[in-house]
């Protein structure tokens, strides 16, 4: 396995979060590569990394350099055996992953690479387009952008991308939670961003060129927080009673707010060359004001739930604000417009302050608020009910 390091290009269009972003560590990301069998190799050669002090972050791309082997080779007009995309997923960056291969296997790769190169050859008139059109998506822009990709260790991957990925991590997270090294696995295939314990991130090759080098960081490290400073206890869904499932929707909305806020925001910025990420938004509502709507609803499905003498409530609606936050980023999207209310009255340093009391999160939030913002206060008795059960030991 080859460790080098990685760089990155603008972004123009938006997109939600990656799924791989998400606060639970659901999904992985996958990227696509193969090593290269005989006759795959290609005489492509890449430009030389450039020396790095920075030796927490490293960066394997031996499974791009592969994919983009049999991408050549496809280009060309020579067929590919499976047997060759078998062994791509035989390498670290796809064996860490674990996939459920219906979801992605080394057939779908496959598919998806052989459709990109047949439509670039203009020969998919009576061909059936895959399935998975974010992936063939993803592919065709590693496909446009293949020098660049090629070049990964200079692109995306100099001491620029790893200073701030380390950087990021030790000061959200703590040195002392973080392994003595971390491993970054370029592959190709679904746009997500992903970790495998104790010390592996999981990058897309097509989702880090199309957010370019600073968001690319920002996404990784924002991946390490999600995974490396999770709060302590069970997910809302598998708590023991309604009581601790509310207590932890408020912890995750806390930690949810972080992932958002290192990330750079619920909304990112992609490339608008890339069919799948650079796509135009369908949501016209500002971050801002689709999370006043879930923090207006969350307040209506609290009416009264933490009353005296309403356990019988509390005990059976206690995750109704979990099932609201946990599709579509809910938990990411209010949790940032929270922090950013925050910050711009305390600047980061505010938000930074908060790290793990969650107590003093909805406060500060709630004082920080200004008149005419467009994210709504909390009831008076609600919030002191709130603090008094995130402050349960």
């Amino acid at each position: 396995m080859r460790n080098i390091t990685p760089a990155g290009r603008g972004h123009n269009r938006r997109g939600v979060l990656p799924a791989g972003l998400q606060i639970l560590p659901t999904s992985l990301l996958i990227l696509a590569a193969l090593s290269p069998a005989a006759g795959c190799g290609g005489d492509q050669r890449r430009a030389a990394p450039p020396a790095s002090a920075v030796a927490q972050v490293k960066l394997d791309v031996t499974a791009l350099d592969d994919w983009l082997a049999i991408l050549d080779r496809s280009l060309s007009g020579k067929s590919v055996p499976a047997e060759s995309y078998q062994r791509l997923f035989e390498l670290p960056a796809y064996a860490l992953q674990g996939k459920d291969p219906r979801i992605f296997s080394p057939s779908i790769l496959q598919k998806c690479t052989e459709y990109v190169c047949q439509r670039a050859a203009g020969d998919t008139a009576d061909v059936t387009p895959p399935r998975r059109a974010d992936i063939v998506a993803n592919c065709d822009y590693l496909r446009q952008r293949a020098d660049e990709a090629r070049d990964f260790a200079v692109v995306l991957a100099d001491d620029q991308y790893r200073n701030r990925v380390w950087e990021l991590a030790r000061r959200w997270i703590g040195e002392s939670r973080l392994p003595g090294s971390i491993t970054v696995h370029a592959m190709v295939g679904p746009t997500s961003l992903g970790f495998q314990a104790p010390d592996h991130v999981l990058l897309d090759a097509g989702l880090a060129l199309a957010a370019g080098k600073e968001q690319a960081a920002r996404m990784t490290a924002s991946r390490l927080y999600a995974e490396l400073a999770t709060p302590a206890g069970p997910q809302p869904p598998d708590a023991a009673s309604g009581r601790e499932a509310l207590r932890q929707t408020l912890r995750f909305l806390h930690h949810g707010a972080v992932i958002a806020w290192i990330a750079g925001g619920a909304e990112l910025e992609f490339d608008g060359r890339h069919d799948h990420l650079g796509a135009p938004r369908r949501e016209t509502r500002t971050t801002q004001e689709r999370a006043a709507g879930l923090l207006n609803y969350s307040f209506r499905l609290l009416d009264g739930m933490l009353d005296p003498g309403r356990e019988d409530l509390l005990q059976t609606n206690g995750n109704a604000v979990d099932d609201l936050l946990r599709p579509r980023w809910g938990y990411e999207t209010l949790g940032f417009a929270m922090a950013d209310v925050i910050a711009s009255r305390g600047g980061e340093e505010a938000l930074l302050a908060l790290s793990g009391d969650t107590a003093a999160f909805l406060n500060a939030y709630q004082s920080a608020l200004g008149a005419g913002s467009v994210m709504p206060p909390f009831p008076p008795q609600l919030l002191e009910q709130l603090d008094g059960l995130v402050r349960e030991p």
